[in-house]
């Protein structure tokens, strides 16, 4: 079962606020990814179409 149903049923709402110290603390201690490493799809930011690693994107 997931949350939502869960929330749902209890007939509440989650509200989740970002706690900046905390996530400073995690940010200081977390690695940056190697993109080397990541096998999933490229997105263009400027189009937003995601590009599979294999194939060249089309003109």
């Amino acid at each position: 079962m997931t949350l939502g149903p869960v929330l749902g049923a209890l007939g509440v709402k989650l509200l989740l606020v970002e706690d900046p110290e905390q996530t400073a603390r995690i940010r200081v201690r977390a690695k940056q990814r190697d993109e080397k490493s990541v096998r999933g799809p490229k997105i263009n930011p400027l189009t937003g179409v995601a590009t599979h690693w294999r194939y060249k994107a089309l003109p």
